[in-house]
């Protein structure tokens, strides 16, 4: 009874009190937890991404001189599907299969065993791969709603090999090549990162390695020459083991079967007072707003550019590969998102090719006393690069902490590369760069301008209140090349080259904190890689000094470049576009 009677008096002084003192109480609110989700279920869905393949050539003949990796970059676009279970709380399995179409590229010499062997240029295109792998991950942030997995199983892929005899002294002996495309097993492990924008949608970015088994392919009938273009032995046909690996990178949206296509998650529960009894000011909905992003990155990076020029279609004469090639750049970026969902972003970046390497090679050349093969080496390599991009797209998913969609844009690259110095690796008889060129020279220089279209996907996710994570992937249907090789130890010689219709693409993962709810660093990876179809080039000089001599002849080229970036950036917004996790 004692403890009623306190109670009530207590009770009413508060009631007497309340609204004298209401103004100077301070509530506190418990936010209510959101709705959970479960990640069990079939799904299915989509994906685009970026590839990277390794493709090394055994040499029967004997050990190579130089060359035998051809490296393959590529787009892919393909779809998946797949099974979750819950198996206990927290964590995730399942079974996934995908498949993509690949669009790639790539080359480099290959059986070169011998100075005077007239080797081979071993092209692959990597047409198509897939998956079929187990999964188990955990769920971390509120809700469950962040996936992190990692998965493992078996891979295929599909290949077009070509082996084409390189330039055999311009005719002096028939031209060989040997095609195949088959079909290869192996296998594959990945790690990732799935978060669910909705109930019916996910997101999710991963990388996989892929290993097959090694193939063996046929190669094309050679010869070995001397220095008065006779023939002193037939080197026959044989069969080159082809080992293969692949990274692959990839951007990913799901559909989850049977799920709720409302836009949105239902809603939670109010928040309620803990400390505090009358009721608080509603808290308004979220609604898409204009946010502005800007901020400025530092670029570590590494990268190749190769240019083939060939005596006919397909058959080699001379190849310059610049290797290596480290450079630091700074940029600037931003991105203006808008109420109705349309954002454009771009960046425009500065930077230096700090060193590298060159390789010079040429194959069956008559008026030069060596036989089958020459190989030059320039080092350092050092000059400019440049780079803009701009794209416009639509959020096509877009809410508290995600937001996810298509865009179309346009990508501007130049690179010059001044290559120093000149010492002959192979056949010094040839008396190119034998005795060397001093140091501190000069010998060649490389200017080279792309241009692309750009079809991608990008995705931004809070996967914490303070972790955000980002990444995009970009097709590039469309690529133009223009280009001039400056041979300055031969004065008035200059090689000019063109190109249009070439494809590419280029991506990044990016890895942001919020150190304010406005203000954040952020640690991430960039890959890009483009190349020509159908190219061409003249020589100016190569006739008389300053004399245009050559008619347009089949030519080549692609380029490279990854790396790691550092970023600060600074978001204004309205309030209703704060991108919190929900």
């Amino acid at each position: 009874m004692r403890n009623v009677l306190l109670g009530g008096v207590a009770l009413l002084a508060f009631g007497i009190a309340g609204p004298a003192d209401a103004a100077d109480m301070v509530p506190i609110y418990k936010k209510a937890p959101a709705p959970r989700w479960s990640w069990e279920g079939a799904y299915v869905g989509f994906h685009a991404g970026a590839m990277f393949s390794g493709n090394r050539f055994s040499d029967p003949f004997g050990p190579s001189l130089y060359g035998d990796v051809a490296d393959v970059p590529g787009a892919l676009a393909g779809a998946q599907a797949g099974y979750n279970w819950v198996v206990s709380p927290g964590w995730v399995a399942g079974l996934e299969a995908d498949g993509s179409l690949v669009s790639s590229n790539g080359s480099d010499t290959c059986l070169q065993f011998s100075p005077g062997f007239v080797s081979s240029n071993c092209k692959v295109n990597v047409q198509a791969m897939g998956t079929l792998t187990g999964r188990l991950g955990f769920t971390v942030g509120p809700a469950d709603r962040t996936l992190i997995y990692g998965k493992g199983g078996l891979a295929w892929v599909r290949n077009h090999v070509d082996a084409q005899g390189n330039n055999n002294f311009f005719g002096a002996f028939p031209q060989s090549v040997t095609s195949e495309s088959y079909l290869e097993w192996g296998w594959t492990a990945g790690l990732g990162v799935e978060h669910a924008l909705t109930p019916a949608w996910s997101l999710k970015l991963e990388y996989d390695y892929l290993r097959f088994a090694n193939h063996g392919v046929p190669t094309p009938t050679s010869i070995v020459g001397t220095p008065d273009t006779a023939i002193s032995a037939v080197v026959g046909p044989n069969t080159s083991s082809v080992s293969q690996d692949a990274h692959v990178f990839k951007v990913g949206l799901n559909y989850h079967w049977a799920a709720d296509l409302a836009p949105g998650w239902p809603a939670a529960a109010p928040a309620y007072p803990v400390k505090a009894i009358y009721k608080a000011p509603p808290t308004p909905a979220w609604a898409a707003g204009w946010e502005v992003e800007v901020g400025a990155r530092y670029w570590l990076s590494s990268g190749k550019f190769q240019w083939d020029n060939f005596f006919v279609p397909s058959v080699l004469e001379s190849r310059l590969t610049y290797n290596k090639l480290n450079a630091q750049s700074g940029e600037l970026f931003g991105r203006v998102d808008t109420p109705s969902n349309v954002f454009v972003k771009g960046f425009a970046g500065l930077g230096s090719i700090t060193s590298g390497h060159m390789n010079d090679e040429d194959w069956g050349i008559a008026d030069r006393v060596f036989t089958g093969y020459t190989n030059t080496l320039s080092d350092p390599v050092k000059g400019p690069i440049g780079y803009a991009t701009i794209d416009v797209g639509y959020d096509l998913n877009r809410g508290p902490g995600y937001k996810a969609g298509p865009f179309i844009g346009y990508n501007y690259f130049k690179e010059t590369l001044n290559a120093y110095n000149c010492a002959q690796t192979v056949n010094p008889a040839s008396g190119i760069c034998a005795p060397p060129v001093p140091g501190g020279t000069l010998t060649i220089s490389e200017t080279s301008k792309w241009q692309s279209l750009r079809v991608g996907y990008v995705g931004d996710v809070m996967v914490t209140d303070r972790v955000k994570l980002s990444g995009e992937v970009a097709y590039l249907p469309y690529v133009s090349f223009d280009g001039r090789d400056d041979h300055w130890l031969r004065p008035g010689t200059f090689f000019t080259q063109s190109a249009r219709g070439g494809q590419g693409v280029q991506t990044e993962l990016l890895v942001s904190y919020l150190v304010t709810p406005n203000f954040s660093l952020g640690v991430g990876g960039r890959y890009w890689a483009m190349w020509t179809r159908d190219g061409e080039f003249t020589c100016t000089g190569c006739g008389a000094p300053g004399v245009t001599t050559s008619p347009p002849n089949p030519s080549k080229n692609n380029t490279e470049r990854y790396g790691v970036f550092f970023q600060g950036s600074y978001r204004f917004d309205t309030p209703g576009a704060v991108m919190a996790k929900d």
